[in-house]
C-alpha cells in the first residue's frame, strides 16, 4: 500500500512538473526523478530495519538453529554418559552402567579399589605389610588400621613409628609388620594409641593425611628379635620401622664422633630418637644385654633407635679373657689363673669358673675382680695328671677359655 501512495505522488509530482514547463520543453526534467528514486530506496531501508527490530532472542537456558530456538538445555553431564553429574557415580570416566561392585558410592570405572569399599575421602584399605613390603605402590592412596587399628610404637618430631603386634587379628609374622608414619600434616598421636591412618605411600614410610586414634595407653612387647638378624643384610628391609629387642648380650666396638655406639654384631645404636637425645653412659668394650629399639635403615646401614633409657640395659664392663699357666702340678697352684675385664670394675664384679674335668683338676666356682680393679687371679687344683683340661670363665653371658695340663 504504501508503495502504491509513493507511486502516485511520484506521478502526480511528475504531471505538475510538467505543466509548470515553458512551452517548447520536452518530458519530465531528469531532477524529478532521481528524486523519486531515493524516495523508494530510503521506504525499503526503513521496512528492513523495522523486520530486522522484531526479531525474538533465543531465551535463556536455550539454544537456536537456522530454524529457531530448541527448547532449554539439559542438566550438566561432563562425561557425557547420559547420567547428569549431580548423580553420577563417576562424574570424570563414562559408565552409563553405574556398576559400583562394593557399593561405596565410587563408580567401578574410577574407584582405585573397586573391590574393596572406601567411601568418602577414604583410602583404599590395605595393609602395613603391604605398603612395607612394595605390594602397595608408591603413591596410591590408602587406609590402615581400619579394622583393628595399629598399634604406635615410637613418636619423635614428625616421624611416628606403627606395628602389628602379635596377637592383633591382622598379625601375619614379624618381618614387615612395622612401618614409618609422616605425620606431618596432621595432629601427633601418642606412643601406645591404637590408630587408623589415611595416607600415600612412599618407599617404606607412609605421608599421613588423616588420622583417627581409637584407644590409648597400650603397651608393646617387642619381638624377639636376636642380634645376629642384624648382621644379614637380606633382613635389613624386614625389620625396619618394626619395634624390635636384641636379646643376646653385644659388645661396643667403640663409640663415634657422633656419641653412638658402634656394636660388634654389624649395627649401631644410635641417639636420633631417644628421650634427652644421648645414649646412656658406655665404654669400648663394654657388654650391652638386652635392647629395645626402632630398626631403622640409616646410609644404606641398619640402626637400632631406643625410644628412651629404659629401653638400654646397663652398659657393663665385658670378661676380655681368662688365663691359665700351661702346666700345673698335683695339689693347689696359688694364682695360677687369671680374669680381666675391658676396664676398671665399677662395683665388685663376679666371674663364674668350670673345669671341663673335675677329676684332673678343680677350679673355684667364682671369682671376684674388686671395685675399682680391672682383673683378679683365682686358684688351680690339680687332682690327677692328664690333660688338656679347659678352663671356663663366664660373665653376662660371655664366655671366654683357656686350658692346662695337671703333669707334675
Amino acid at each position: 500500500m504504501r508503495r502504491l501512495l509513493i507511486g502516485a505522488m511520484c506521478a502526480a509530482f511528475a504531471i505538475a512538473a510538467v505543466s509548470a514547463l515553458p512551452a517548447g520543453a520536452a518530458g519530465p526534467s531528469a531532477h524529478a526523478a532521481k528524486k523519486c528514486k531515493k524516495s523508494k530506496k530510503a521506504a525499503a531501508a526503513k521496512k528492513k530495519r523495522c523486520k530486522r527490530k522484531t526479531v525474538t532472542p533465543p531465551s535463556s537456558g536455550g539454544s537456536t538453529s537456522p530454524t529457531g530456538p530448541t527448547g532449554p538445555a539439559g542438566p550438566p553431564d561432563a562425561d557425557g554418559d547420559g547420567v547428569p553429574d549431580s548423580s553420577d557415580n563417576c562424574v570424570s570416566v563414562a559408565n552409563p552402567d553405574q556398576a559400583d561392585a562394593d557399593a561405596d558410592g565410587k563408580g567401578d570405572a574410577c574407584d582405585a579399589c573397586p573391590a574393596d569399599a572406601n567411601p568418602g575421602t577414604a583410602g583404599c584399605p590395605t595393609t602395613v605389610y603391604d605398603v612395607n613390603n612394595g605390594t602397595d605402590p608408591i603413591g596410591e592412596y590408602v587406609r590402615i588400621g581400619a579394622s583393628q587399628g595399629v598399634l604406635v610404637t615410637a613418636i619423635s618430631g614428625n616421624r611416628a613409628w606403627v606395628q602389628v603386634k602379635q596377637g592383633d587379628a591382622g598379625f601375619q609374622g614379624f618381618p614387615f609388620s612395622g612401618l614409618e608414619v609422616d605425620v606431618s600434616a596432621v595432629p601427633h598421636p601418642t606412643q601406645g594409641d591404637r590408630v587408623m591412618i589415611d595416607g600415600t605411600v612412599g618407599a617404606q614410610i607412609l605421608t599421613a593425611a588423616a588420622i583417627v586414634v581409637s584407644s590409648s595407653g597400650e603397651i608393646q612387647a617387642a619381638g624377639g628379635v636376636t642380634a645376629v638378624n642384624f648382621a644379614n643384610p637380606a633382613n635389613s628391609s624386614s625389620l625396619n620401622g618394626s619395634l624390635i629387642q636384641v636379646t643376646d648380650p653385644v659388645t661396643v666396638n667403640n663409640i663415634d664422633l657422633n656419641g653412638n655406639w658402634v656394636l660388634d654384631q654389624g649395627f649401631t645404636i644410635r641417639h636420633d630418637i631417644i628421650a634427652g637425645g644421648t645414649l646412656p653412659l658406655c665404654h669400648a668394650g663394654d657388654e650391652i644385654g638386652t635392647i629395645f629399639g626402632i630398626a631403622d635403615i640409616v646410609s644404606g646401614s641398619l640402626a637400632l633407635l631406643p625410644r628412651d633409657a629404659s629401653d638400654i640395659a646397663s652398659c657393663v664392663a665385658a670378661l676380655t679373657g681368662v688365663t691359665s699357666n700351661a702346666s700345673v702340678c698335683l695339689s693347689t697352684n696359688s694364682a695360677a689363673g687369671n680374669v680381666t675385664l675391658n676396664r676398671v670394675a665399677p662395683s665388685s664384679t663376679v666371674i663364674s669358673l668350670q673345669s671341663s674335668d673335675p677329676t684332673k683338676l678343680t677350679v673355684p666356682s667364682t671369682v671376684t675382680i674388686p671395685n675399682g680393679q680391672n682383673n683378679a687371679n683365682f686358684d688351680i687344683t690339680g687332682v690327677a695328671p692328664g690333660g688338656p683340661v679347659t678352663i671356663t670363665a663366664s660373665l653376662n653371658g660371655i664366655d671366654k677359655t683357656s686350658q692346662s695340663t695337671v703333669n707334675c
